[in-house]
This record gives structure tokens, C-alpha cells and sequence, in this order.
């Protein structure tokens, strides 16, 4: 199996798969591997640049707060935060002051609560609402409290010159013990910290396993790919084979075998070279 990350690392700079990594994920389908993908979009995002009948057989979206059956369009696995969990989650952030958006429960976690509480402009938070314009919902902090089941929390941070991505994630990661806190890159302006919250049972590794187990694969013949922090799990689950693109973070680039970057077929390189270690 091959699991691939898709914006950064399949997905180029220019918004397209290249033809390369295209015919590539056509030539696994052909030998019986199976291709997943893994994103941190959402079931509605990934649809829109990804077509029916796109080369996979799995997607796990949400970083693996969903698993589709590709082929069957079947949604087999979803994860939620239960409403004690919202409501105290609320309270963490209604403290700390940060925007934040809460997503409602899979397959509708593309209609969101924005809930914006810093004075200033927060060019990505506003940016994020234009892109969901049409699935913004209007409600207060009381309100939000009375949901009964939710899909993640996205707190969505301008940094400044001075502030610390990791310290601001690890502060509330140690504040939600209960629940899975994930860092990662804004995908819309490539610079501002997204943490993302979610049950304790999501992550793209978790998601990964499932499929696994459920194909009778073993990890050991499991390839995978990435680029960014909310891929980190999933990479430190695929050891030896783990891969990361050029355009990945130093750090990562430090600890996992490095290929060329998204723009220039970094997957397919990483595919060839899993092909000659003898996976």
C-alpha cells in the first residue's frame, strides 16, 4: 500500500497532480498495490480537486477523521468530539482568546462556526471564511456550547515575528489531553498555524492501520509520504518506508529520506526508490 499526503506533496504548487505522479498512482492500481490518500482537507474540499474516478482506492480526510471507500464512495469510518468534550474544548479557547472555526460532524464538516475573538486583522481566518462563504453558520460561543457532536476545531493564528508556532500549539495540546491536538501549515497562505482538534482516535497513522488491517497489509509493506506537521504521525508509522518531499520542513527533512519536492514529482521518485529497496 502507499499512502500519500496531497497538498505539498502530490498536489504541486500550481493546484494539479503531474502526469507523472498521475501514471504513477495507474501503475500501482495495475500491480495491486493500494493507493490512499491522506489529507487534512475535508470530505467537500478533497472532492472538488480530486474526480470520481481519479486513480485511488482509499481517501482519508479530515487527517483521518474519515475513510472513503474510493471506489464505492462509501464513507466506512468517522470520528467525532463528543459535546462534553466541545463544550470544554470552548473553554480552553474562549480563554486564550484565539479565532477559532468549529466543523460540524462528517459527511457536513464543511458547514462551520467561525468565531473570531482577537482585535486585529487575521488576513487567513478571513480568507478561510470567503473560500466556505456559502456554508458559514451564524452562532455564539453559548450556542456552540449546545452542540452535541462535532468534527475538529481549527484555531487559526497570524503569527507574529516573535511568536512560537510550537510553544502556541504545545500550550494547548497540554490543555486537551483528552483529545488529539494536531499542528499544521495554513494551506491557504502557507504561513499562518493551524491547530487542529480532534477525538483522540483521529490521526492519518490511525486511519492508515484501519485500511491496513482491513486489506490484511502488513505496515512493513506500507510506503509512505508528506510535507508537513500533520503528516508527522503518519510518517513516524511508516519508519524505514516514510518519505518526505524537498519542500517539507528542515526538521523532518533531517529525520526522513528526503525526494525531490511536489512541483518536481517528489512521489514518483519516492514510489521508484521504495520499488529498488525490495519493500
Amino acid at each position: 500500500m502507499v499512502v500519500t499526503d496531497f497538498d505539498g506533496t502530490l498536489f504541486s504548487d500550481e493546484e494539479r497532480v503531474r502526469s507523472k505522479d498521475y501514471e504513477t498512482l495507474v501503475s500501482l492500481g495495475e500491480t495491486n498495490i493500494k493507493r490512499v490518500i491522506a489529507t487534512g482537507r475535508s470530505l467537500y474540499s478533497a472532492e472538488k480537486v480530486i474526480n470520481d474516478d481519479f486513480p485511488i482506492d482509499y481517501l482519508i480526510f479530515s487527517s483521518g477523521a474519515g475513510i472513503m471507500n474510493w471506489k464505492t464512495k462509501i464513507i466506512e469510518h468517522k470520528f467525532s468530539i463528543s459535546s462534553d468534550l466541545i463544550r470544554s474544548t470552548l473553554n480552553v479557547l474562549e480563554y486564550s482568546g484565539l479565532d477559532f472555526m468549529l466543523h460540524k460532524k462528517i459527511p457536513e464538516n464543511h458547514f462551520i462556526y467561525p468565531v473570531k475573538q482577537t482585535a486585529g486583522i487575521n488576513s487567513d481566518f478571513e480568507s478561510r471564511c470567503r473560500i466556505y462563504s456559502d456554508f458559514i453558520l451564524s452562532c455564539s460561543i453559548a450556542d456552540i456550547k449546545n452542540i452535541k457532536e462535532a468534527c475538529q476545531f481549527v484555531v487559526i493564528i497570524d503569527l507574529n515575528e516573535n511568536d512560537s508556532p510550537e510553544a502556541i500549539y504545545l500550550s494547548l495540546k497540554n490543555q486537551l489531553p483528552d483529545l488529539k491536538v494536531i499542528r499544521a501549515t495554513s494551506p491557504i497562505d502557507k504561513k499562518s498555524l493551524w491547530v487542529e482538534i480532534f477525538s483522540n482516535k483521529v490521526s492519518k497513522a490511525n486511519a492508515a492501520d484501519i485500511i491496513c488491517k482491513k486489506e490484511k497489509i502488513k505496515k512493513d509493506n506500507v510506503m509512505v509520504i508528506g510535507n508537513d506537521y500533520n503528516d508527522l504521525d503518519m510518517l513516524e508509522w511508516g519508519g524505514r518506508n516514510s518519505f518526505v518531499v524537498e519542500n517539507a520542513p528542515l526538521e523532518f527533512r533531517k529525520k526522513f529520506r528526503v525526494v525531490g519536492s511536489n512541483n518536481r514529482c517528489g512521489f514518483t521518485e519516492a514510489v521508484e526508490s521504495w520499488f529498488k529497496s525490495g519493500f
